[in-house]
């Protein structure tokens, strides 16, 4: 064999070593990954961080994890962060995006960095497990109180006895009432989903505890107002059918609220914190 026919050969053996050398390389650096994880926060007030059979992590083996994140909200993120993790979506931004992460002997925490509410805690490695979390309580029902027709409330758009019936009464009641109500909050839903929570012609953020006049002008045929606290039960205030004007009482208690549309929670929505 010639001199360069020895050289072509060495050449040609050499890089298919280095090819077979880069695919173990390849299949070893895969099979370091401990398992696979799925995160997602969103569309509603919920963040949840699964393993692969759908199960809800509460404890992992330390070691490197593929995750899949789902970030289906406008409103929130999901930031989970622990010894030598951080890593965080948007909060305004609509996403999904693929993570490897690291986890060692600790404790880790994904949360939305917008309501602290949302947040879980779980245990890595070789620490204590964490204890079993309280049973929630059973969230006790909005108090509201509905005004019947002969109370001075604006009449309902295609009711019967409209505003006609509601607009002249007055006596000692209503004195009384009106001394326990601390002001009126205008919730406005128009026909193109356009939704404005008020009061004194100011958007409101903010709340003293206590109980209000709420007056709901509702010009949407498809889409309803309904009130939660924060960890608790939805309740609605109008309809999707409703069309027309409505006040009620609510007796709003510390927290944050939402205003909202169920029937479009994403886009139609407005958040008030109540304080002492």
């Amino acid at each position: 064999m010639s001199r360069s026919a020895r050289i072509v050969v060495v050449v040609t053996a050499a890089l298919l070593a280095a090819t077979v050398v880069a695919r173990f390389g390849t299949q070893s650096s895969t099979a370091q990954a401990v398992g696979s994880l799925g995160a997602s926060v969103g569309p509603g007030f919920e963040i949840q961080l699964k393993l692969s059979d759908g199960a809800v992590v509460n404890s992992l083996a330390a070691g490197t994890y593929n995750i899949h994140v789902n970030d289906s909200a406008s409103n929130h993120n999901f930031h989970l962060e622990g010894p030598g993790v951080n890593q965080a979506t948007g909060i305004e931004e609509i996403a999904e995006v693929d993570w490897v992460v690291d986890f060692g002997n600790s404790y880790y925490t994904y949360r939305c960095d917008a309501h602290a509410s949302l947040s879980a805690t779980f245990a890595a490695g070789n620490v204590p497990p964490l204890p079993a979390p309280a049973p929630a309580p059973t969230p006790a029902p909005i108090p509201i109180a509905i005004p019947s027709v002969s109370s001075p409330v604006v009449g309902v758009s295609g009711s019967s006895g409209g505003s006609g019936s509601s607009g002249g009464s007055s006596g000692g009641s209503s004195s009384v009432a009106r001394s326990l109500v601390l002001g009126t909050i205008k919730v406005t839903l128009g026909p193109k989903a356009t939704f404005a929570v008020t009061k004194s012609g100011k958007a409101v953020k903010s709340l003293r505890t206590g109980i209000y006049n709420v007056t709901i002008i509702d010009r949407s045929a498809k889409h309803d107002v309904s009130i939660r606290k924060i960890g608790g039960l939805p309740t609605g205030l109008t309809g999707k059918a409703f069309r027309g004007t409505r006040t009620l009482k609510l007796d709003l208690s510390t927290g944050q609220w939402k205003l909202y549309s169920v029937a479009a929670e994403q886009a139609i929505f407005s958040f008030v914190r109540v304080k002492k």
